[in-house]
């Protein structure tokens, strides 16, 4: 029988009019919000959707830990066997700012080999395509002055203040831009970098959904309008993941774990 709070996976296509032949059907696994506090069968049903899906790569948008965590080496099984799957890259959230863990978290993330973005870009390739990959650093980190410690700035800092151009000659368009950033309502700052897709969590789909909303998101409010699934900003599309764990003391209604499997496609999204 199937537990009331199983994973409910969503599967979207992505539309990407330049993508790359060679990309056509890459997928990326996203997920967020996990909040883990030690093991729980959800992360076994994340794992093993994770492995029947076979992603070329894994995104997570934070908040893998919260303020309840007493020692983040719980999420070192999780993401050793998630990297076995696929490349993971991840973004922090606002729960990932725990003055005591931030060394811990980095560290476990280097030692399972995820890739961890904090206002920084990679290249990744698939089939012959490319496309760049910019993650978002949660303010959090500056609020709690949490991001002194890495010292100069990355190449995406430098750019985004001006100190180089964002596109050297010739780079621009040479492949789709996904950006990865914690919080669904600063999506739309991000827009100026022309991304196909943003990705996100946080928002732990309105905590309470009935009609398919929200109820309440932070840094949106009553009836939020970014909580679940994939939303079209312009010319990019948002694609926001409910998490998996919780955190609020408010209890999750009608609103199961999730997680995304997005298909790429040059196609129109469905």
């Amino acid at each position: 029988m199937k537990r009331a709070n199983a994973l409910q996976p969503q599967v979207a296509r992505i539309a990407v009019p330049s993508l790359p032949a060679g990309m056509e059907g890459a997928r990326f696994l996203l997920l967020s919000d996990l909040h883990m506090h030690g093991p729980a069968p959800v992360f076994d049903e994340l794992l093993s959707f994770a492995r029947a899906a076979t992603p070329n790569c894994i995104l997570c948008c934070g908040d893998v830990i919260d303020e309840g965590t007493r020692d983040v080496g719980v999420l070192r099984p999780f993401f050793a066997a998630l990297r076995q799957v696929a490349p993971v890259v991840a973004v922090n959230g606002n729960n990932d700012a725990q003055p005591r863990l931030v060394a811990a978290l980095r560290g476990v993330y280097a030692a399972c080999g995820v890739t961890l973005l904090e206002d920084d870009e990679r290249l990744f390739c698939v089939g012959g395509g490319a496309v760049r990959l910019v993650g978002m650093q949660d303010p959090a980190f500056y609020a709690k002055r949490l991001h002194i410690e890495r010292p100069g700035l990355t190449e995406l800092e430098a750019r985004m203040r001006g100190i180089r151009p964002f596109w050297t000659a010739g780079e621009e368009g040479a492949c789709a831009l996904i950006v990865l950033v914690h919080r669904p309502e600063l999506a739309e700052s991000f827009l100026w970098m022309h991304p196909a897709l943003i990705v996100a969590g946080h928002a732990h789909g309105g905590q309470m959904r009935a009609f398919g909303r929200g109820l309440y998101a932070p840094g949106q409010g009553i009836f939020p309008r970014y909580t679940s699934g994939v939303y079209r900003l312009g010319e990019a599309q948002l694609a926001v993941c409910r998490g998996i764990g919780n955190h609020a003391f408010v209890p999750r209604v009608n609103n199961p774990p999730h997680v995304m499997l997005l298909w790429l496609s040059a196609c129109r999204g469905e």
